[in-house]
């Protein structure tokens, strides 16, 4: 008897994890977004510890070429945004809409637990109030000279410590 209760249970846990794939599997293409399909418990990202992640996004925008691209992190569905037009509507235009992200640095991080791009709600609504009048088209064309020039020094410096075989201490 508990044999076969053991075996009913087993059956209907391998019966409701097939459910969840299908429903899983079948997310992007039921929205008509262009993927590839995923894999059990890794979804899209096959490639951990064999490959950079940004040589793997190069590969998967080389490989399907359209504005947007569906993935999977682990059992998690993510879109890639490969159009700067579209990236620009979700950044700028439709922020409030897209305000949690995947990724997330604990609060013992000082850096990036205020970085704009890991943050989640309402310390990203915060900080992005904060942030906007920073980066406005007039400022970030005045910064746009000095950038320029702090660039150029830069680059020159390297060079010349390079073409001396100096170390570069980058901390």
């Amino acid at each position: 008897m508990l044999l076969f209760l053991v075996a009913v249970v087993f059956v209907c846990v391998l019966g409701w994890l097939r459910a969840r794939w299908l429903r899983l599997s079948s997310y992007w293409a039921g929205r008509e977004v262009p993927h590839a399909p995923p894999t059990p418990l890794f979804g899209s990202c096959t490639f951990l510890q064999k490959k950079n992640p940004a040589i793997w996004f190069r590969e998967i925008y080389d490989e399907f070429r359209s504005p947007y691209v569906g993935i999977w992190v682990f059992c998690r569905p993510g879109l890639v945004v490969n159009s700067p037009e579209i990236a620009r509507r979700i950044l700028v235009k439709d922020a409030d809409i897209f305000r949690d992200r995947y990724v997330g640095s604990g609060k013992s991080d000082p850096i990036g637990s205020l970085n704009l791009f890991s943050v989640n709600d309402p310390m990203w609504t915060s900080l992005r109030r904060r942030f906007t009048p920073v980066f406005t088209a007039a400022k970030l064309r005045a910064l746009h000279g000095l950038i320029s020039t702090k660039a150029s020094e830069l680059v020159q410096r390297i060079r010349t410590e390079t073409e001396e075989n100096k170390r570069i201490d980058i901390r």
